[in-house]
């Protein structure tokens, strides 16, 4: 009888794993949006907050390193959660009702940091290419005659110092992700692998053009953004070379 009842356990915790839904780009973006942002916007930005106590709740050692004391603590982690728990009530955030347990799983969140920090690119691309202020209405000044092409700039390319040795670690992580595209069957690999290339050569664009006008602080904010894409490009290689 007890070895029945053991089996019959055994049985229905296989069942529980087989049926834990994992919520694909889309539904992450709309489950963790900021309550800010627009639900239209494809690049909104995640709260972070939400997404910081889902790093706590995971369990996993990779996840919790850099977490505030405050929120990694018993205390911490039991006054995040209502914020999260409210946030999956909301049918306008959760319309297919995923529940805590399988949003906060490893895998879903270091495909949610790996989300958040693409979007913060995305939206660091589109300010850098964001017109000034006033630069709206007003008058077109009449088009000069065309100048002939200026030769090739002399002398070395923009130095980006340390950020751009984190810049070239994540273009060589891109390629990696974009090789194993080609015959992974995990949609995270092939949805990075697809879309890092335009973003990180925009990205490469954008922190050229800031070290060229001595913006240190804009460099070092993309630097700080790759790391963390790196680390989580790194972790979703890893873990599909082992399936």
């Amino acid at each position: 009888m007890k070895r029945f009842a053991i089996a019959v356990m055994a049985g229905a915790l296989g069942l529980a794993a087989c049926s834990q839904r994992e919520p694909t780009d889309v539904q992450l973006g709309s489950l963790l949006r900021s309550e800010r942002a627009d639900p239209a916007d494809p690049n909104a930005s995640f709260d972070t907050p939400v997404l910081t106590c889902l790093r706590a709740w995971s369990g996993d050692v990779a996840l919790l390193q850099g977490l505030p004391i405050g929120v990694a603590s018993d205390d911490g982690k039991k006054t995040c959660r209502g914020k999260v728990d409210a946030r999956i009530a909301d049918s306008s955030h959760n319309p297919d009702k995923f529940t805590f347990a399988e949003i906060s799983t490893p895998s879903v969140v270091k495909r949610a940091m790996a989300l958040a920090a693409a979007r913060r690119i995305a939206a660091m691309n589109a300010s850098s290419a964001r017109p000034p202020p006033g630069a709206f209405g007003r008058q077109a000044l009449p088009k000069a005659p065309p100048k002939p092409a200026a030769p090739p700039p002399l002398g070395p390319p923009v130095e980006l110092g340390t950020a751009g040795v984190t810049l070239s670690e994540s273009e060589h992580m891109c390629e990696q992700l974009q090789h194993r595209a080609a015959t992974s069957d995990d949609a995270a690999v092939k949805n990075y692998g697809a879309a890092c290339g335009v973003s990180l050569k925009r990205t490469r664009e954008a922190m050229e053009a800031a070290a060229a006008r001595g913006d240190s602080a804009k460099v070092d904010s993309y630097a700080k953004t790759l790391i963390r894409y790196s680390a989580v490009a790194r972790t979703m290689l890893d873990k599909d070379a082992k399936k």
